[in-house]
């Protein structure tokens, strides 16, 4: 079986580097494509033995849906060759619990076309130093599960991630369930480090003719610090199971013309945890 991973970065360096490094780990480096949001040369120089494309940087209009379909079409060009395609944001990490097995294990694995990851945020705690090079989840103890952020990371021919969900043809019939298998996570970093938050916040805030949705940035991460505040939740590993047991094979769709299934999004799902000991020091 191919697998094959993409991220679209602008600068981003040290979270372009983990990222990088973590899936030519587990894919080899051969099979890591990676779209550089204008010319950079630290970019060239990251992506050593990946596959590096470089597209202008020139302002676009209606930014994430134009960068949504460029990365669809990109991806359905890599389905022939590949039969799996992993898309994930140069700060998303998915990461299989060791009691599961690799990641490309867990894809061998699965009967449907598409496959969700369970998101947490992981954060810097005040008492926590900065990074350095040894992996994140060796640093830092906690993460904010955020049910929001439990999204298609894999899809394979035919099948389109959007709004962190998967595209299908209601008028054709589809009728699917979320895939979400236990032991595997989409590990979220941008509030990992002060530094590399800093940094992000700024491409952000700097970006001509951002989306209208990175405009409110600011307002959602006080939702996110907001529930950090509260501490952790008295028994991660129960959370963890019991949010998998309502995400797993339920539906919700969202319509328009045809429709996009995402996972459950309730208030109560998202709280501190603490990292489960299967994925720490992963990455």
């Amino acid at each position: 079986m191919k697998i094959a991973a993409l991220t679209m970065a602008y600068r981003d360096y040290e979270m372009l580097d983990r990222w990088c490094k973590y899936y030519g780990d587990q894919l080899g480096r051969e099979n890591v494509f990676v779209v550089s949001h204008g010319h950079d040369p630290k970019h060239l120089e990251i992506t050593q033995g990946c596959n590096l494309i470089t597209i202008p940087r020139e302002p676009v209009d209606h930014f994430d849906p134009w960068r949504f379909e460029m990365l669809y079409q990109f991806a359905q060009f890599l389905h022939g060759s590949y039969d799996w395609v992993i898309r994930t944001d140069t700060d998303e990490f998915i990461v299989v619990d060791r009691s599961v097995g690799s990641l490309r294990q867990m894809l061998e694995q699965q009967t449907k076309p598409f496959v969700f990851a369970l998101g947490i945020e992981v954060f810097q705690a005040e008492t926590e130093a900065e990074l350095t090079a040894s992996p994140i989840t060796a640093q830092r103890k906690y993460g904010l599960l955020w049910s929001s952020y439990s999204k298609t990371f894999a899809t394979m021919s035919g099948w389109k991630t959007e709004f962190h969900g998967v595209h299908f043809d209601w008028e054709g019939g589809q009728r699917p369930r979320v895939n979400m298998p236990q032991g595997v996570y989409l590990l979220h970093m941008r509030l990992c480090s002060k530094a590399v938050h800093e940094a992000h916040s700024n491409r952000k805030s700097n970006m001509e003719n951002a989306p209208r949705s990175w405009r409110r940035w600011q307002k959602r991460e006080q939702e996110l610090w907001d529930k950090i505040s509260l501490g952790p939740i008295e028994n991660s590993e129960e959370h963890i199971q019991e949010i998998w047991g309502n995400q797993n094979n339920s539906r919700m769709w969202r319509f328009y013309r045809n429709g996009v299934l995402r996972p459950k999004s309730l208030d109560e799902y998202n709280r501190v945890v603490e990292l489960p000991p299967g994925i720490v020091g992963l990455v």
